[in-house]
């Protein structure tokens, strides 16, 4: 049944949206190799070099950020310098070197973690050891969540998405929180609070799906133009139309995918398409793009 909800005077309308009317079936560009990025969620992009993408496991297993290729294919590494917890998403936005990475360590399956890690440093041909990272730590208005959702909006707000309940009984929405750029460009090594933007039920948008486990946000991006916010989830992905969004009216449209398990990290690409990938517990998990075949 076709669930509304409202939230904060927020009436969410059930159409669809149509930045990409037409995708192709997904086809497989490489595989990870699983001896580094045995744990990969987190998939950006490069804004600065078109080839290069940036990778990162999700738990402590180390405390790097991998340079790949489309294929996956590791070119380099980036050693932080510092423990991670639980590093679930990450993304390249703006920032005042003009190109960052940003790395959320937003994983919190209990939902105990008093605050969350935003680590941010920019872009650059090469790195070495004496890495610059701002490192801003953030908390909830309303209590802990877990996430594994951020994307970096070219204005330069960050904005981090809860997961819903795994319970099958009963579904919690899903909660969107931001940091502006004014606040995250002054803070280094300081605790600061989210902003709550919205809640997003997504187990309505699954209401036609077959897999029970396609209102899990396990990952987001912002299209090349803001218009559109993609999230990925464990069944499938959703292109929202963000300004609308925001306006109180949910434009989307579901985008099928050919599944891999435990799916956790999406990005688009600057021709319009998607690619994605998955936590690796072999050799051959793979690499997949999705085109645009008619915008």
């Amino acid at each position: 049944m076709l669930r509304m909800l409202i939230a904060l005077s927020l009436v969410l309308t059930w159409v669809h949206a149509q930045s990409c009317s037409v995708w192709s079936e997904a086809r497989v560009l490489g595989y990870l190799d699983e001896s580094f990025l045995s744990e990969a969620s987190d998939l950006s992009q490069s804004l600065l070099y078109p080839e290069r993408f940036y990778q990162a496991n999700d738990s402590a297993r180390d405390f790097k950020v991998y340079l790949t290729t489309e294929q996956g294919q590791i070119t380099a590494s980036i050693d932080l310098g510092f423990a991670l917890s639980d590093v679930e998403d990450m993304d390249v936005g703006p920032c005042p070197e003009g190109s960052c990475v940003f790395l959320g360590d937003i994983g919190d399956n209990l939902s105990k973690r008093t605050s969350l890690g935003l680590y941010i440093f920019p872009e650059q041909v090469s790195y070495d050891q004496n890495l610059q990272v701002k490192q801003i730590y953030l908390n909830y208005p309303d209590g802990a969540h877990d996430a594994e959702s951020l994307a970096v909006h070219p204005d330069g707000t960050v904005y981090i998405l809860t997961k819903a309940s795994f319970n099958l009984l009963k579904t919690e929405p899903a909660r969107l929180y931001k940091l502006t750029k004014s606040v995250w460009d002054l803070q280094d090594q300081d605790k600061v609070g989210l902003e709550f933007v919205l809640s997003l039920d997504l187990f309505a948008l699954s209401r036609h799906s077959f897999d029970i486990f396609s209102h899990i946000a396990t990952s987001m991006d912002f299209s090349n133009d803001a218009k559109s916010l993609l999230i990925l989830t464990y069944g499938e992905a959703y292109e929202l139309d963000f300004e609308n969004l925001l306006a109180g009216k949910l434009m989307y449209q579901t985008i099928i995918l050919n599944r891999t398990l435990q799916q956790e990290a999406i990005t688009y690409t600057p021709e319009g398409g998607l690619l994605y990938t998955a936590e690796s517990k072999s050799s051959s998990t793979p690499v997949k793009k999705v085109d645009c075949l008619s915008p």
